[in-house]
């Protein structure tokens, strides 16, 4: 009997090992790496050394501005994010079924496409001769065309366009799960259109808005190709500034160090959105 009680768990231990080598295992390396030295040789540190001179870098003005700067963009980025997403998946449910599956499709397709080419499409269409700008400035709605990039606004345009088709499908199946009885029994006691959406449908919808919000928080906190390629220099996140470390630099414990930081922050940020998802039910 105790034997067949434990055959689960010695059934599971090959994969466990496997879940705690591919993800505790880099994340113990990167610490470590985080703490070597920065050579002046060859290689891309000190084997041997043990400093913190690269978390006492992260104390900076310098450091603090980019911290600072990720969360407003991260936490920026994800309410935009959520907020267009649901109105698009009430479009999308008040479809006929079969009609809401092309929609979803139309949605999803545009993520089998490479990332770059994504970017660099976006860099078109959001340029100052491209399709947007120049219809605006030929219909008068605006005299100079707007500067989308480089700055904030392109790289955020860039990540919400990487993060939407994950909470649009969230946010369908959530308001999919919402029994149709419900609403045409509020519509029959005499609610309006209105009435109904405030008391029943965004009520049940909030457990799949708190979790696309914590997807696209999550996102926006590690965002990477958006403000790499359409931001601003001067406006940077962190992890564009590990990419900067590592391959730009070579500092690689430092770049480690950053990258710990944002392991840190995106594990705080995953914890407090968990706690007020669980608040708000």
């Amino acid at each position: 009997m105790a034997n067949r009680r434990w055959t689960p768990v010695w059934l599971g231990m090959p994969a466990l090992t496997l879940i705690l080598g591919l993800g505790l295992g880099p994340v113990v390396l990167m610490v470590r790496m985080s703490l070597y030295e920065r050579t002046d040789g060859v290689g891309n540190y000190t084997p041997g050394t043990a400093t913190l001179a690269n978390y006492e870098r992260l104390l900076e003005a310098d450091s603090l501005k980019i911290v600072g700067f990720t969360l407003l963009f991260g936490a920026s980025v994800a309410l935009a994010t959520v907020v267009i997403g649901y109105v698009l998946a009430l479009v999308l449910d008040s479809w006929p079924r079969r009609w809401r599956t092309v929609g979803l499709a139309v949605v999803v397709i545009p993520k089998l496409t490479n990332g770059l080419a994504t970017v660099f499409g976006l860099k078109r269409i959001l340029g100052e001769q491209g399709p947007i700008n120049s219809l605006m400035v030929n219909s008068g709605l605006l005299v100079h065309p707007v500067e989308f990039w480089p700055g904030a606004l392109g790289a955020a345009i860039a990540e919400i366009d990487f993060i939407l088709p994950y909470v649009v499908v969230l946010l369908v199946l959530q308001l999919g799960r919402i029994d149709p009885r419900w609403l045409a029994a509020a519509r029959g006691l005499g609610a309006s259109r209105t009435q109904v959406f405030r008391r029943v449908t965004w009520p049940l919808s909030i457990p799949g808005i708190l979790l696309a919000g914590q997807l696209s928080l999550m996102w926006g906190i590690g965002s990477l190709f958006g403000p790499q390629f359409l931001g601003n220099p001067s406006e940077t996140t962190i992890s564009v500034e590990v990419q900067h470390q590592a391959f730009d630099l070579g500092h690689w414990p430092r770049a480690a160090a950053w990258a710990v930081l944002l392991f840190a922050i995106n594990g705080m940020a995953f914890a407090l959105s968990g706690y007020l998802a669980r608040r708000c039910r």
